[in-house]
């Protein structure tokens, strides 16, 4: 809501007359519902710091639209109800300023154009409930330049390496240092200031290279990174866009390397601060050997060339064809087969990761045989895949239900989600006796995190390209449920329900060559879509 909550209810005016609420309208008001729930549940299976004040106004702005659509849905007051419940949950995580003023408007509005809803009431509690406002502060002379945030810094422990993504609001300049006594390396982003829930804040890492990871806002306009470490390490820093961030990969060091002696730094003065005062409000001056880094350039030419520009290096993608052989999957009302429907998108998307990415691609099947679960992944592991990504087709017993979700493999109460899950363990050969030791598999894997960004882009793109034709397809969003399928993976990987077989429209709609092309180009984006976030990238000279 780029105007505020105040002004965009204010240019609403009242309710209008019963005639604008046309069937259309109450449907999609609905739908909108629908997706915003499903945004929600997207952003709840987050870890708590990793919930921005972006991501929860996008949220806001979602369950607005229900009331926008049309005032007289159902869902109305619901929708009005979680803007304000949202408004109240960014006050008590990011300070009252401006989010106590929003949640105040939002609740009075619901008590305004629906006195008689059950929700008013809790409204008026809830309203009573806020804190005082403070006092307003003085108007500014003429427009505030907003200046661009560290959004979000991120971490992942990985076997041979540890990756540290700080994502940024703009493309800005970095220059970054290395010093001793104790290792650590820092780096400035300049023309930036870290986000509220970021400033002084220390992320504890804890593994083989790194200690810890420290973000403060050191003068006006800089933020300072400073990675604490546990080793001697090999730094690779490098600045990518779309969106924008900057990504330092940190390995041990290579027996050349250390034969070449410890990395260059510039000597330490003798009045020196110690490394807790690197956060200081005034930063050392600029060392000598600082260097701006560079965007990742490309060389070479032919399918390498998409590769080196995201900064990849996967070149083994396992795709696995759900279901086969006597394990036919859902069975459409018309009677198309999930095991046919999936191994041929499955075959789609390989012709495009070979032809555009130029990764190897390597299925479980090729053809109508019957795999075992365990196996699939197995495969993938001796075959030393850098991602896995399970293609099935959803089903309901609810014939009207549509859309698009994608699964991480995790523990869960959901019921949906273990519903989906029982359907699609259905052929396992585990047996009760062995649920502890999946339980024990599931809960100590070290990909989930991957594997839920992975989920991320992968629904991203599977929504986005398939509602452009449908404004009324549901994103069901990421969710996270065990899956024998996805147990003992080494990689990051995920199951995608692409559409539900069970619903008519959508099975015609399946059964169609040029729909499922669309459907195998949205896995393709996103997969190279988590591939972006990935930062193994060459770094172009000075």
């Amino acid at each position: 809501m780029s105007l505020g909550w105040t002004v965009a209810v204010a240019m609403l005016g009242p309710c209008p007359a019963l005639f604008g609420a046309t069937a259309s309208r109450l449907e999609r008001a609905a739908e909108f519902y629908s997706r915003a729930e499903a945004q929600k549940r997207e952003i709840e299976a987050l870890p708590e710091q990793e919930r921005t004040p972006q991501a929860y106004q996008a949220l806001a702005d979602a369950f607005q639209k229900v009331y926008l659509t049309t005032p007289h849905s159902y869902r109305a007051d619901d929708g009005l109800f979680a803007v304000a419940e949202i408004y109240s949950a960014m006050m008590r995580r990011f300070g009252a300023d401006p989010w106590r003023e929003k949640a105040a408007a939002a609740y009075g509005f619901l008590i305004k154009e629906y006195p008689h809803s059950p929700l008013s009431a809790e409204a008026k509690t809830k309203l009573a409930e806020l804190p005082a406002a403070s006092a307003a502060a003085p108007a500014e002379a003429g427009p505030r330049h907003k200046i661009p945030e560290v959004a979000d810094v991120r971490h992942w422990s990985l076997p041979d390496a540890t990756r540290v993504i700080v994502s940024l609001e703009a493309e800005v300049s970095v220059k970054s240092e290395r010093l001793a006594n104790p290792e650590r390396i820092f780096f400035d982003i300049h023309n930036t200031r870290p986000a509220p829930e970021w400033r002084n804040k220390t992320l504890p890492v804890g593994d083989d290279r790194v200690k810890q990871i420290r973000v403060a806002e050191t003068q006006l306009g800089v933020t300072r990174v400073v990675i604490d470490l546990n080793s001697d390490v090999e730094e690779s820093l490098s600045t990518l866009s779309n969106p924008p961030r900057v990504v330092v990969e940190l390995k041990p060091r290579t027996a050349a390397a250390k034969a070449a002696g410890p990395p260059v730094r510039p000597e330490p003065k003798a009045d020196a601060p110690p490394a807790a005062s690197e956060l200081a409000a005034t930063p050392p001056p600029p060392p000598a050997k600082a260097a701006v880094v560079k965007p990742a350039v490309v060389r070479g030419s032919g399918q390498q060339n998409l590769i080196r520009a995201l900064g990849l290096k996967i070149s083994r993608v396992v795709i696995d064809p759900g279901h086969g052989g006597h394990d036919t999957g859902t069975v459409g009302p018309a009677g198309l087969m999930e095991k046919d429907l999936v191994l041929d998108i499955a075959t789609r998307l390989g012709k495009l990761i070979t032809a555009r990415l130029g990764s190897e691609v390597v299925f479980t099947r090729t053809d109508d045989t019957f795999v075992a679960l365990e196996e699939r992944t197995a495969g993938a592991n001796e075959k030393q895949a850098d991602l896995f990504l399970s293609i099935h087709a959803n089903s309901s017993r609810a014939v009207s239900a549509r859309g698009v979700e994608t699964y991480y493999l995790n523990l869960t109460a959901d019921r949906e989600a273990l519903e989906v899950a029982a359907r699609e363990n259905a052929s396992s050969q585990k047996s009760v006796h062995e649920l502890q030791d999946l339980v024990t598999r599931i809960t100590l894997t070290e990909k989930i995190a991957e594997s839920r960004e992975f989920a991320l882009q992968v629904q991203r793109s599977l929504y986005g390209a398939m509602a452009k034709d449908n404004v009324a397809l549901r994103n069901r969003g990421v969710r996270k449920a065990p899956f024998v399928v996805l147990i003992g993976a080494r990689m990051p990987s995920v199951l995608a329900e692409i559409s539900f077989l069970s619903n008519p429209r959508d099975e015609r709609l399946l059964k169609t060559a040029s729909h499922r092309q669309k459907i195998a180009e949205a896995l393709l984006q996103g997969l190279t879509g988590y591939c972006r976030t990935l930062s193994r990238v060459e770094v172009a000279a000075k």
